[in-house]
């Protein structure tokens, strides 16, 4: 059970940081300079 909680957590904190870049590339592409 404590692993499998364990992965959850990891997948949420990726999950996470995937949409900071994901943010960011986005905030890049459509701001010009």
């Amino acid at each position: 059970m404590e692993i499998i909680n364990r992965g959850a957590h990891q997948c949420a904190q990726l999950l996470l940081l995937l949409q900071k870049v994901g943010d960011l590339h986005l905030r890049l592409l459509y701001e010009p300079g």
